[in-house]
């Protein structure tokens, strides 16, 4: 016997023989009349399973039953609630935040989609979030993030196209930045010096695309929709756009879902001016993004002019706004119920 079993044991030494299993209690439970237990005020229960030698079971804080079961009743106030989105956001922040200053690595934050562009809204916390935040609206003009094991970014713009036309260069180094987490999942100055590329749904953007991937010495294929499955399948790039045409929606779901099991990385640059399509949909929708609203920012022509990331992300986004919510909420000074 080890002594950290004698020690549980002593209790009950001079009632019974001690066989008390030593592993520490799951989250949410402890110690309690020398066995494990549920804490008091959570939900659940737990067991020790001697042929496995670990305890089944869980212990869920009403907070927890409350999102799970939809009903509030388990919460009798909003300070866990707001607790918990606290530490949420910050846990976005040091995921997302370091990132982002990696990406522009001190430089200042210039990008303009100009007024034929859409918007991309992040909509998840722990996937994504806003790699382009606009200095004059406020709007999301670009995403990051992840979907299970895939890195992507998504660009309301055809970015590729707009650098062809000799637009956007102050933005040249972050995007090459931004591709190489993409495809690499570090950031660096510098791009694969080899890859395969498959281009889908870029529409006029195609030509664009497939000469910027092969002049970095990239193979470059554009995948039409009775080859998505084969041309989709093995890729280190897959650069979509949103012009592959509403009756192929249902081909690049499907092959779509597949590069994105196998953990394909996802450019997707979109190509519809401030008009929206089901295909860029069914781009967006498995990234946890979307559009924004009819005319996307043709009334705003939002664009990007920050001096350096953190006054960007001091100027808004998904995680700096939600922060300042709740913060508010913690301190009660609203001036409303």
């Amino acid at each position: 016997m080890t002594l950290h079993r004698l020690l549980l044991c002593l209790p009950v030494l001079l009632l019974a023989a001690c066989d008390v299993p030593s592993q520490d209690c799951p989250a949410n439970a402890s110690w309690q009349d020398a066995t494990c237990a549920c804490d008091a005020g959570v939900f659940g229960e737990i067991a020790w399973n001697g042929e496995a030698e670990l305890y089944e079971g869980e212990c869920v804080t009403p907070l927890e039953m409350a999102v799970r079961t939809g009903d509030p009743s388990y919460v009798d106030s909003a300070a866990p609630i707001l607790e918990e989105a606290l530490v949420a956001l910050d846990a976005a922040e040091g995921t997302w935040g370091g990132l982002l200053r990696d990406i522009y690595n001190g430089d200042i934050v210039r990008y303009v989609p100009s007024l034929w562009s859409q918007l991309v809204f992040a909509n998840s916390l722990e996937s994504n979030t806003t790699l382009v935040l606009g200095s004059e609206a406020g709007n999301p003009l670009a995403a990051i993030g992840r979907a299970g094991g895939a890195r992507y970014a998504a660009f309301g713009v055809d970015l590729l196209t707009s650098f062809a036309d000799g637009f956007n260069s102050d933005f040249d180094a972050p995007f090459r930045r931004t591709l190489s987490w993409t495809m690499t999942g570090e950031v660096s100055s510098s791009l694969p010096g080899s890859a395969s590329v498959g281009i889908v749904g870029m529409g006029g953007g195609e030509g664009n695309a497939q000469a910027w991937a092969t002049d970095r010495g990239w193979d470059a294929a554009v995948c039409t929709a009775d080859q998505y499955a084969p041309c989709m399948a093995g890729l280190d790039l897959l650069i979509v756009g949103a012009a592959g045409g509403d009756d192929n929606v249902s081909a690049f779901e499907s092959a779509y879902a597949d590069a994105l099991a196998a953990g394909t990385p996802v450019l997707f640059l979109h190509t519809e001016t401030w008009a929206t399509s089901a295909f860029g949909d069914a781009a967006l929708a498995p990234l946890d993004l979307s559009y924004g609203g009819y005319g996307g920012n043709y009334w705003d022509e939002d664009h990007a002019d920050w001096d350096n990331v953190d006054d960007m992300l001091g100027g808004g986004g998904s995680i700096t706004s939600l922060r300042a919510l709740v913060q508010h909420f913690v301190a009660g000074d609203y001036d409303f119920d």
